[in-house]
């Protein structure tokens, strides 16, 4: 069945989502790491308006959109160089058919409140972009594959779970400086068919799936993160 164009607004990691780094080097010699004065610190996230997140996919060759009005996001660094027990909740999430607009929502809220929630998500820093900027990965936590699952009311798309990994960049506020301010960002590619970030330097790909890993997935959004204590990226 050929899905049309469908748009959600909120999921960032995912969300998402939902942690960045503040503080990023020119370049990394080696994996960066998060400096705090202990580990580990605690954080949330928000979507920054007016920008709105959106989940993308392929499937059977057509476009697929998702979106959502906002989300907001919690977690925390667990160490120098992990993220974990992230969760991301997006609100006003829906899709357009036809000429109506329908909600889509997470099986374990409200029915059709068009809230839609990740599972639990554990991340890993790395380098992009040649080694000049970072990133963190993202993916379910202990081994699972489901990022997130939802349906949308009255569709013909059924139940859409969202799996595999994503990564985003973190964008420091203050270039050399502890922050408790970050932002964390996922763009399309140029191509528009999937992430900007699909790996880090001399890592394998690693992409979000819709229901099979043959329908390709990707995140827009741009988070704002406020830690409970001031971090360093270097």
């Amino acid at each position: 069945m050929i899905m049309k164009r469908i748009s959600i607004v909120g999921l960032c990691l995912m969300a998402v989502i939902a942690i960045s780094a503040v503080m990023v080097s020119s370049a990394f010699a080696a994996q960066p790491e998060f400096k705090t004065s202990t580990f580990p610190v605690s954080f949330k996230s928000e979507s920054l308006l007016p920008l709105q997140p959106l989940l993308a996919s392929i499937v059977s060759g057509a476009h697929v959109n998702i979106s959502c009005e906002m989300s907001e996001g919690k977690g925390e660094l667990t160490n120098a160089t992990t993220v974990g027990k992230a969760l991301v909740l997006y609100r006003g999430c829906k899709v357009e058919e036809g000429a109506g607009t329908k909600k889509c929502t997470s099986p374990t809220l409200t029915a059709n409140s068009g809230l839609i929630r990740t599972l639990e998500l554990e991340g890993t820093t790395g380098e992009i972009g040649g080694g000049s900027t970072a990133g963190i990965l993202f993916k379910p936590s202990g081994g699972a594959k489901d990022f997130a699952t939802f349906t949308c009311e009255g569709t013909v798309f059924g139940t859409i779970t969202v799996i595999q990994s994503v990564i985003g960049e973190a964008k420091p506020f203050k270039l050399g400086e502890a922050s408790t301010l970050g932002e964390l960002i996922f763009e399309e590619n140029a191509a528009k068919n999937g992430q900007k970030w699909a790996n880090f330097v001399g890592g394998p790909i690693c992409e979000l799936a819709v229901n099979t890993t043959t329908n390709k997935a990707w995140i827009m959004d741009r988070q704002l993160i406020t830690f409970s204590a001031a971090v360093e990226l270097t």
